[in-house]
């Protein structure tokens, strides 16, 4: 019972406290120790076993919920011993014990009874002595025990006594045998039935992998880990059931050692590391896998975890230990009963330990997060939301489709600019622009709760691009999509800079060229810095499709395809949909002499690959004031760039469809064409359809529909990108062209009004024109534009005022002629007038 209520007490500890540390019983709770191990029983209490270094001999320990009490009053055994293991048989709760004799370098094997210690291995030498390396326990169900041990000739050796006394040696053969140049074999009797293993055939090659017991040597795994040159692979840990490996690589020739970490054969983490320690586990509370290992400079104990789903590593609050002590020792084990990670160490000549609070993982279909919440932070409603998106990323459960961000100004790490929010999860959703009450993501109000994910992590940010201020402790990569179907939707990324020479890349978004499908809608990408390619960066090399929808790319920089660049592979096949969207104040320029721009200051989309085959339909966007300045000769320039192969082995085939090009200059202000091929060829064919084009699209073919005319914007100096009355953009569409499901323009009113669409962005009509601030002999309301207070002028008495935000929502109520609007958010709104008379009387007006 005292268990029971110790594990529920943990448990309740593990919510309230997350992510801390607690020692477990008193500090120093041993005689003096030189070494030790910890494991668990069925019930997740811990025990420990440790050497007395004044004796030699074995002592074994169990926390009782409160102190760590003695497993019998004497030793395990009087023989002098090293490299022990301790693990609880979970079939009758025994713990067993092993070590190697100090005298005769033979194995031993005790296990408690309920009352003696007795041997279960005894004195077992094998004709060549083990190593000093520690020894390691596995049982099965059936309460089989087998006891592993590297041998002074490299090989592992193992001892299994089965439940009814049968005693069995196997010796696993060498992976490698050539020893001519000090080769080495590490290993992790980590399951009952497999190892981890590396191997080194001289100072500069090593490989790692897995192997089944008993199987030939040239029948293993090398599928995790790596083969690779300049490595000396020394401790290894691996994780049962995963294709997950850490190793710890003595680096030839040098004073900097690391921890390297694989998925399969991919890399996934390395790090300067000290003292030959490294150990890797998974906690059944969260199913991460938490790594420990020690600082190169430092030698402090470092512990972190990583979230598979997202593919972000974390880093645990320190713990205080530092592994350069003499005679340091120190162990991690999770609690396979509540997820806890243990650390058992050296401490003043003694043992203690500290036991991690996991966080309880919630699988949640839908996760909240509000940088303002203030509950438990759990992510399951409004109130208990995480406050940090990248919290809620890395406790992502396997059912969660959504994540819900409400207004805030959210950044990836603040301490690491080589950190990205990592979106890694298939079919996941990522929605902002909420205030923190809604139940249904219909009313959100995206315009007026911005929802921030910002490279600017210390907020001291002045000026954008190459020439800007304070940008160099920015995030390179704000957004990075990892995984399948992906939606982002009413987010604003901004603010990254990533500014190497050989990189540069999707600073804003970066597609992970694996992802074969992936969408935007209701965004906003701006202010975001590339050395190189587009700070949205989406590369196909498996094929798939792009669909931006209602987005807006502002004020972007890079060397060319600024605001977005899509490329395709070899023999792939990919779409791209872009609805709705504007594309503004975006520059491609010259870095240097030796990086020079290109094109593509809006977007560049290419069919790159051999035999690839790509289609691009871009319908109601708005091209403007866009600049292309750079000097790469070859190169044609201007806003858009589409383009295949020159050797014609690829397929691009376009279609522009209700769009306006205006006001995009390049080089002394000079009008760039539409489209333009940069420094490979044009499209097939790029079909234009209902489009307006400063240059009238000189250099295409197949246009139907199209003019030169002035679209007559409402203040393009100011970014209102709205048509005035009078613009030949309105009713000048093709209904016929707006893909299935579109409904709104960009500010979310009707597409169509008036039975015709409009070309560009914005529907005339279900936007304001000037017209809509004129005051007439019975209503007037001023000022207008305004900050404050809103004046109506009318003659007859006021009944009711309500203001509507331009998606409709119901925003403010009042029965006053002034009305203070000053808690609105910036925008435009209608105002609706109900008097005493039964009349109903509207007016737009715009709050700046």
């Amino acid at each position: 019972m005292k268990t029971k209520l110790l594990l529920l007490l943990l448990f309740a500890s593990s919510i309230t406290f997350a992510q801390t540390w607690n020692q477990v019983g008193a500090t120093q709770f041993t005689d003096f120790a030189s070494d030790g191990a910890i494991a668990f029983d069925n019930a997740g209490s811990p025990y420990m076993a440790y050497i007395n270094p004044t004796t030699s001999n074995v002592h074994v320990k169990k926390f009782n919920g409160t102190s760590w009490v003695n497993v019998g009053s004497t030793a395990v055994s009087t023989v002098s011993a090293a490299n022990i293991a301790i693990t609880i048989r979970l079939s009758d709760n025994q713990p067993i014990v092993a070590f190697r004799s100090t005298s005769n370098n033979a194995m031993y094997a005790f296990r408690r009874n309920g009352t003696y210690w007795t041997p279960v291995i005894n004195n077992v030498t094998f004709g060549t002595a083990l190593s000093d390396h520690r020894l390691q326990i596995q049982t099965n169900p059936a309460g089989d025990i087998r006891v592993s041990g590297r041998r002074t000739d490299q090989k592992l050796t193992i001892v299994e006594e089965t439940y009814g006394g049968v005693q069995t040696i196997f010796t696993e053969n060498l992976i490698h045998t050539n020893n001519q140049y000090n080769g080495d074999h590490r290993y992790d009797f980590a399951d009952w039935d497999q190892y981890y293993l590396s191997w080194e055939d001289n100072y500069n090659s090593s490989q790692a992998g897995r192997k089944a017991v008993g199987a030939a040597s040239t029948s293993w795994d090398y599928t995790t880990g790596t083969a690779t040159q300049g490595k000396t692979l020394k401790n290894i840990s691996g994780i049962v059931g995963e294709n997950y490996l850490a190793s710890f690589n003595d680096v030839y020739q040098s004073s900097v050692d690391q921890i390297m970490v694989y998925n399969g054969t991919t890399l996934i983490k390395y790090a300067s590391a000290a003292n030959d320690i490294v150990q890797f586990r998974k906690s059944s509370t969260d199913d991460k896998l938490y790594l420990m290992y020690a600082d190169d400079t430092t030698e402090n104990m470092i512990f972190e975890y990583y979230n598979k789903n997202t593919s972000v590593w974390s880093t645990i609050p320190a713990i205080g230990l530092n592994s350069g002590i003499s005679n340091f020792f120190v162990k991690m084990e999770m609690n396979p009963i509540d997820g806890n990670m243990y650390v058992l160490y050296l401490d003043g000549g003694k043992a203690s330990v500290k036991m991690y609070t996991v966080p309880p993982l919630v699988n949640l279909e839908k996760m909240y997060v509000d940088a303002n919440a203030t509950g438990t932070s759990d992510g399951s409603s409004w109130v208990n939301a995480y406050t940090s998106l990248i919290n809620a990323l890395n406790n992502l459960g396997t059912n969660t489709t959504e994540i819900w961000v409400a207004a805030g100004t959210y950044t990836p790490d603040v301490s690491n600019r080589n950190t990205s929010f990592a979106f890694g999860q298939d079919n996941l959703q990522v929605l902002g622009g909420f205030d923190g009450t809604e139940t249904l993501a219909s009313e959100r109000n995206i315009s007026a709760n911005p929802t921030i994910l910002s490279g600017d992590l210390n907020g001291n940010d002045t000026g954008v691009g190459q020439n800007g201020f304070n940008r160099l402790d920015n995030s390179k990569n704000v957004v990075t999509i990892n995984g399948e179907n992906i939606t982002l939707d009413g987010l604003i990324v901004s603010d990254a800079h990533y500014e190497n020479t050989t990189g540069g890349e999707g600073a804003a978004i970066f597609k992970n060229y694996a992802v074969t499908s992936f969408t935007m809608k209701n965004c906003t990408v701006k202010d975001n810095y590339a050395y190189t390619i587009g700070v949205v960066s989406t590369r196909f090399n498996l094929g798939g499709s792009l669909t931006i929808e209602n987005c807006v790319f502002d004020n972007n920089n890079a060397r060319y395809a600024s605001g977005l660049y899509v490329l395709t592979g070899n023999n792939q096949t990919a779409t791209v949909d872009i609805t709705n969207s504007l594309f503004t104040n975006n520059i491609s320029k010259d870095r240097s002499s030796s990086y020079k721009g290109y094109t593509g200051s809006a977007a560049w989309i290419r069919a790159n690959g051999t035999s690839s085959n790509l289609t691009t339909t871009i319908t109601n966007c708005t091209f403007a004031n866009n600049t292309d300045i750079g000097t790469q000769s070859g190169s044609q320039r201007g806003a858009l760039s589409l383009a295949r192969r020159t050797d014609g082995s690829s397929t691009h085939n376009a279609t522009i469809n209700n769009s306006i090009f205006y006001n995009n200059e390049g080089t002394g202000g000079a009008t760039t064409v539409a489209v333009n091929q940069g420094h490979v060829s044009m499209p097939n064919l790029t079909f234009v359809n209902n489009s307006i084009d400063e240059d009238a699209f000189s250099n295409l073919t197949y246009l139907t529909n199209t003019s030169n005319s002035n679209p007559l914007f409402t203040d393009s100096t100011n970014n209102d990108f709205t048509l005035q009355t009078g613009s030949p953009a309105i009713d000048s569409g093709d209904n016929t062209k707006i893909p299935a499901g579109v409904t709104t323009d960009l500010l979310g009113n009707q597409r169509i009004h008036n039975t015709i669409v409009d070309l560009g962005t914005y529907e005339h009509g279900a936007t304001l024109g000037v017209e809509d601030f004129e005051s007439n002999n019975e209503f007037t309301i001023y000022p207008n534009p305004t900050s404050s207070i809103l004046n109506i002028k009318i003659q007859d008495d006021i009944k009711n005022i309500e203001i509507y935000n331009v998606q409709g929502q119901q925003v403010l109520v009042g029965k006053n002629k002034s009305v203070d609007v000053s808690n609105l958010a910036l925008g435009i709104y209608l105002l609706k007038v109900e008097t005493t008379k039964g009349n109903f009387i509207t007016k737009r007006f715009i709050k700046h």
